[in-house]
């Protein structure tokens, strides 16, 4: 007779909850929680807690309770029937005895009694502890394995309750013959359930299909064990979970993907030998208990596998995701980077509970706690085979991941450096000098198999472009950040793309300055690629103009609005924060705020990509700090202005370094010239500062990743903008700075037109060119003209100079008084044109200071206010004193503006 047909058997309460295994069952039923000291703090699945805290679960007894509610009980039956059978302890006993195979039943008189009394007693309140009944003998089920080709597959698959599956999955063995199904049930207002349904015979050798997992000592097969054997020489990635290894499979096909049964927690139940000799990648979930099973599944195939690795998942990653959210390409990176699980140097020992040491010649076997979990998981060196270091992996109290790639020269001295980073990054350490000689002593000793080569600073590098926490392209090696400090703030990312393409892109079409300002933040990776040096944009403009604004939406392509920096700093300091930004965008605030006698010097350093050349301690000259990148800088005065406050002189190389460019558009709204919809300038400016800081980060790897597979095609696109460009708006005559300038609007445009056409904007085609030219006319007709600054400037002093000293320092000629003090020569009228006589001497030490007076005079003459002696630009002059001095000769019409 079959199970189904029988009567189902009383339960014995008390035997059934003796066979519930706290320690084990909690964590599996309520997954999301964590252990503190004896009690498992979870949220309580019957409510939408967002977070964790009033619900507890003892893990000695049982007992639980829920301090927001009241609700508590005694036992794990009670809870079991509280989550899932609305308090019903005879449903939950049932389904809890199938569901763990646990025989229960109670077919005594005296056992009938206890259960009958059990049933009225309080859903929250555990029975008494009874003696267990004697067990009749009982008739033996086994799941049959493989399926025999005279069975046949159930038509359907139909729980009595849970009805159809809304996933399910075929465990096969090697030769491809069915073992059982894994079905995935979603019921409405309950948690998933994953149960197994097999082929089961008993004694009498009846068959039945059962809703039964494999129970006793019986070691279940892997998922993926057919794929294994078609493939016998590819390496393996093992997932957590059918679904996943599926997804695995598709994503990686020269890989063979595989999952064991039930998940985290039952990883020493599966049967790991037909890895046995494989290479594998164990790929967690993103989440506590996911790290743990990868640690735990390592742990089986020791000794198994030829060779085992583990993916490091990314920090950006959202929680529980796993390699069913993954794409082809990051799942490519994921395994191609994951690190090899190494032997830890002699002595030591790393648990869930941190790093242990204990001396293998210390007959007492004491141990040493030195600190929480860490993994030295690389050996890296840069290009030149120095600078190396070590690649260090742990998760912070609160489970956060890090990674640090730590330089091995910190590990000299005291170590206080390296353990100081450490720290800050919340890895906990044990006190005493002991534990800190220790671990100086694990990391140094260790000798991990993984390799990588380090690069100081973010950017280009072979091809890839590495962040602090990525490395966006495809590499031959792994290439890994590394620095002193391990700080890389600025390249966070919050939101998704689509919330800062509807959020802040759109809010910047038609507002020239904005467009321009983001535009600016896609071209600053394409320096490198095209070969051309750096330079920045100055929005100049009163305050409350917007200017802020405009940088805080260009951080956003790269990062959080944290990642402005403030123009507060030393020329030394500056070279740090270029470094930090290489190959992307540098957003500087309130220009005033640096020292004036430095601005000059630090327009020039910034652009030019390069810092100062200083010795080290030994004499010896260090490398110096270099990059390339594109800035964007606010202000209410311009740089020359800035300039001349500190008694410096503004150089048109500055201009050419450092476009000035006014903040106010001409709309009557300051920077903006279109308002989507608001009612100001300010209510604009505080909506895109708001969706800024919810929104970030992930434009940039966006367009990175399509650059990273797309360069050869970029650069020839952004050839071809910039033509356009120049074409479009460069006058033909203009001189070679306006060009200059045009070039860098032009670079400014191809970056926008590029993300645009990657649909990473959401801007129509020509938007970023349109921007990029207003700002370009605009700043043309606040410089004036489109020749050279430098020849204006140049007439702009030596007009200056007439005009404020005139007949002060220049005489008529027929005079004969001498009342002329620090006379500079003579004003001679004929025919009606006036000419001022100029001595050489002050021509050259007053009218031309700090220019250079040939190519002054050279321009007189070209503009034809300077008479010349044939080929010489100075001539002999008739005076009433007979004398005839070689003078410069300089119309009255240079008074005259141009």
């Amino acid at each position: 007779m079959n199970d189904h047909n029988r009567q189902a058997p009383y339960i014995d309460f008390a035997l059934l909850i003796r066979q519930l295994d706290a320690t084990r069952l909690v964590p599996e039923w309520l997954p999301d929680g964590k252990r503190q000291g004896n009690e498992w703090v979870t949220r309580n699945p019957t409510r939408q807690d967002k977070q964790a805290g009033s619900f507890s679960v003892n893990l000695n007894s049982g007992k639980w309770s829920d301090f927001a509610t009241g609700d508590a009980g005694g036992d794990l039956l009670s809870l079991w029937a509280y989550m899932y059978h609305g308090k019903d302890q005879k449903a939950a006993a049932h389904d809890l005895a199938r569901r763990y195979n646990i025989d229960a039943r109670a077919d005594s008189q005296a056992s009938r009694k206890r259960f009958s009394q059990s049933q009225a007693t309080s859903s929250h309140a555990a029975p008494a502890p009874q003696p267990a009944p004697v067990q009749p003998e009982r008739d033996e089920w086994l799941m049959v394995m493989p399926l025999p080709r005279e069975i046949k597959k159930p038509s359907e698959l139909k729980h009595k309750r849970l009805g159809k599956p809304s996933r399910f999955w075929s465990y096969r063995d090697a030769e491809g013959r069915l073992l059982f199904y894994i079905c995935r049930f979603d019921p409405p207002g309950e948690r998933k359930q994953i149960l197994p349904y097999g082929y089961w015979t008993n004694r009498q050798m009846e068959g039945q299909w059962r809703w039964k997992g494999i129970s006793g000592k019986r070691k279940r097969p892997l998922y993926g064990l057919d794929r294994l054997a078609r493939n016998p020489d590819s390496p393996v990635v093992v997932c957590e979970g059918e679904k996943a290894a599926e997804a695995c499979q598709l994503l990686l096909p020269r890989f063979v993907a595989v999952s064991w049964m039930n998940g985290a927690g039952n990883e020493a139940k599966a049967d790991w030998s037909p890895l046995e000799g494989r290479r594998v990648t164990i790929w967690p979930d993103n989440d506590d208990s996911g790290r743990k099973a990868a640690n735990a599944v390592a742990s089986q195939l020791k000794g198994v596998a030829s060779a085992i690795s583990l993916v490091s998942l990314p920090r950006t990653l959202p929680e529980k995701w796993d390699a069913a959210d993954a794409n082809a390409e990051q799942a490519r990176q994921l395994v191609e980077r994951a690190r090899p699980m190494e032997e830890l140097p002699r002595g030591f020992s790393l648990r869930g509970s941190g790093l242990w040491y204990c001396d293998p010649d210390d007959d007492q076997q004491r141990e040493h706690w030195v600190c929480a979990p860490l993994n030295v998981t690389a050996r890296t060196r840069d290009q030149r085979n120095e600078n190396h270091g070590y690649l260090l992996e742990f998760q912070d109290m609160d489970h956060h991941p890090h990674q640090w790639a730590m330089p091995a020269e910190m590990l000299a001295g005291d170590g206080s450096d390296y353990r100081r980073v450490l720290l800050n990054k919340g890895l906990a350490i044990a006190p005493g000098s002991k534990a800190r000689q220790l671990l100086t002593q694990y990391v140094q000793t260790c000798r991990p198999h993984g390799r990588g080569r380090c690069v100081s600073q973010t950017g280009w590098y072979d091809g890839v472009y590495v962040l602090p926490d990525d490395v966006i392209g495809h590499s031959t090696e792994r290439v890994l950040l590394q620095t002193t400090s391990g700080d890389y703030s600025g390249y966070d990312c919050t939101g998704t793309l689509e919330g800062w393409q509807a959020g802040v892109a759109r809010y910047c079409l038609d507002n020239s300055r904005l467009v321009l300002a983001v535009s600016a933040a896609f071209a600053a990776p394409l320096l490198s690629l095209i070969h051309i040096e750096g330079g920045g944009v100055h929005l100049r403009g009163s305050s409350s103009t917007g200017k802020t604004t405009a940088l805080v939406v260009a951080s956003s392509v790269w990062g959080s609005p944290d990642r402005i920096r403030r123009w507060r700093a030393t020329s030394n300091g500056l070279e740090g924060v270029a470094r930090a930004h290489n190959d992307s965008l540098l957003c500087m605030d309130e220009l005033a705020e640096l020292a004036a006698r430095e601005a000059g010097h630090v327009a020039y350093m910034l652009a030019n990509g390069s810092g100062k050349s200083r010795a080290d301690k030994n004499g010896e000259q260090r490398q110096v700090a270099r990059w390339r990148l594109l800035f964007l800088s606010t202000g209410e005065i311009s740089l020359a202005d800035h300039i001349r406050e500190g008694g410096g002189r503004s150089r048109a190389g500055h201009e050419v370094r450092i476009i000035d460019l006014p903040a106010d558009a001409g709309a009557g709204y300051g920077l903006f010239e279109e308002l989507h919809g608001q009612t100001d300038g300010a209510h604009l400016s505080r909506l895109l500062v708001e969706q800024s800081k919810q929104f970030n980060g992930q434009p940039a790897r966006a367009f990175l990743a399509q650059l990273a597979a797309h360069k050869e095609e970029a650069i020839r696109l952004v050839d071809d903008t910039r033509q356009h460009f120049l074409t479009l708006v460069a006058p033909a005559a203009a001189d070679g700075q306006v060009k200059r300038v045009a070039d860098r609007f032009a670079l400014i445009a191809a970056g926008g037109e590029l993300a645009s056409g990657w649909k990473i904007t959401g801007w129509p085609q020509g938007a970023a060119t349109d921007a990029a030219e207003t700002c370009f006319q605009s700043w043309l007709d606040n410089r004036g003209t489109s020749g050279s600054l430098e020849d204006k400037q140049a007439l702009e002093q030596v007009r200056g100079f007439f005009q404020m000293h005139g007949r002060a320092r220049f005489g008529d000629d027929q005079s004969t008084e001498e009342s002329v003090r620090d006379r500079a020569g003579f004003i001679k009228q004929d025919q009606g044109e006036r000419t001022f006589l100029v001595f050489p001497q002050v021509f050259r030490d007053e009218i031309c200071l700090g220019l250079d007076y040939t190519q002054v005079a050279r321009l007189l003459a070209e503009r034809d206010y300077l008479v010349m002696d044939g080929r010489h630009y100075q001539r002999k002059v008739s005076l009433q004193n007979g004398s005839r001095p070689r003078l410069y000769v300089i119309r009255g019409s240079i008074l005259d503006e141009d």
